[in-house]
């Protein structure tokens, strides 16, 4: 008998090894459930793909409204996370609180006169009052603490230590050269002898910060760069073969390389941060390449007329339905600033935005994954999906000089 018992034991155990096995290794699910609160039924769409930056996307409905999510994976890749949804109705005005599997809640989302909206940007914010003091009341966390008082000074730069992402490494052009946040260690690496204030043609390329060599503070042409890894700082130096002039601008980042086009000269360079390589691309003899999610052959001399830029392929849905200042894609959505507003809008849900920051005046937006970080004044922020805008560092020279100063890139 107790043989018998040890083996269904072990039969057991093997079985929960197999399913944790193939929790471990499957990369998505698509599913829909329901969800019945009080006498109204919920459907839930439950999206989970290990390429979404390992991030669920949900889309609730009830009849024609909807509530689009983007939630973290806490849960081993599980299945119907949501197990609780708190609704609130007032008037014209709605919002659903979803509670997860662990049952801790998620954020608002609301809607009135058929807009999605974060209770951060909710038009009517003593309705979203009420709904905060009877979620608290219900014994839910609706904030969480940062001590902002846990800084650094890196350069010129002060860095609220608690609130760095952990696998984020920050890049702050700061004229000479750039300063490198991270949560473990910062360091600074110059590499021009005098100030540039505008950052022209230093870029961040996934792990890799392209720096110019220029001849001179006078003479700003360059023949060469200079590779810094981030996150080992290591440096290699690639000669480009050609001199670019000072007119040079940055056609974009593709595939993992850095794209420089010269007006003057009528050049364009490709420049491979990781087998640090550069080759010749465009010239008069060779004509011009452009990429807009796929690439052509274009006149060379379309470039000196037109500051002509790459981009990825983005759908018709988004580019002909939005209209938008900027507008940049994460793993799961795409996110567009304009008139100081910020949305976000599915991939798998394109007709459905959700503002989530207005009024705010930013620039350097930089998407990671599913993260947005942008510049308000002289502080770099992010913002956590609930409506939280978490500071991340402040350099007062962030007010004067505002073109192309971050990056950010995320380890995997």
């Amino acid at each position: 008998m107790k043989k018998v018992i040890s083996i269904l034991i072990l039969m057991l155990l093997l079985f929960f090894i197999i399913q944790w096995g193939f929790g471990f290794i499957k990369k998505e699910h698509d599913i829909s459930y329901q969800i019945l609160v009080d006498d109204t039924v919920f459907e839930v769409y439950e999206l989970y793909q290990k390429d979404y930056g390992d991030t669920y996307d949900i889309m609730i409905q009830n009849g024609n409204q909807r509530y689009s999510y983007s939630i973290p994976n806490q849960y081993n890749k599980q299945k119907n996370i949501i197990q609780k949804i708190e609704y609130y109705q007032e008037g014209d005005n709605y919002c659903l609180y979803p509670v997860l599997k662990d049952g801790k809640g998620t954020y608002l989302e609301c809607i009135t006169n058929g807009t999605l909206y974060t209770d951060f940007s909710f038009p009517n914010q003593d309705f979203i009052s009420r709904v905060k003091a009877d979620l608290q009341e219900k014994g839910y966390a609706l904030s969480n603490d940062y001590d902002f008082d846990n800084t650094t000074t890196v350069g010129d730069t002060t860095v609220y230590l608690d609130s760095l992402l952990p696998n984020d490494i920050i890049t702050l052009w700061n004229y000479k050269g750039i300063e490198m946040i991270k949560p473990d260690h910062s360091t600074v690496r110059n590499t021009l002898g005098f100030d540039k204030y505008e950052n022209s043609h230093g870029y961040l390329v996934g792990k890799y910060y392209v720096l110019p060599n220029y001849l001179s503070s006078k003479v700003l042409e360059f023949s060469s760069v200079t590779i810094v890894d981030i996150e080992t700082n290591k440096i290699d130096t690639v000669e480009l073969n050609n001199t670019l002039s000072s007119d040079t601008y940055i056609n974009g980042v593709i595939d993992g390389k850095l794209y420089y086009t010269d007006p003057s000269n009528l050049l364009q360079i490709e420049i491979n941060p990781t087998t640090k390589s550069a080759r010749l691309i465009g010239s008069k003899d060779l004509g011009g390449q452009l990429y807009q999610g796929e690439w052509q052959d274009i006149n060379i001399y379309d470039f000196v007329n037109q500051h002509l830029l790459f981009q990825e392929d983005i759908p018709e849905e988004i580019t002909q339905r939005y209209s938008y200042d900027q507008l940049l894609e994460g793993n799961m959505n795409y996110y567009f600033y304009t008139n100081q507003q910020v949305y976000r809008v599915s991939k798998n849900h394109l007709d459905l935005p959700i503002l989530l920051l207005k009024d705010i005046n930013l620039n350097n937006m930089w998407v990671v994954q599913n993260t947005i970080y942008f510049v308000v004044d002289d502080t770099l922020y992010y913002y956590e999906e609930g409506g939280k805008l978490i500071p991340v560092l402040k350099n007062n020279e962030l007010r004067y000089n505002t073109i192309n100063r971050v990056g950010v890139y995320r380890k995997s």
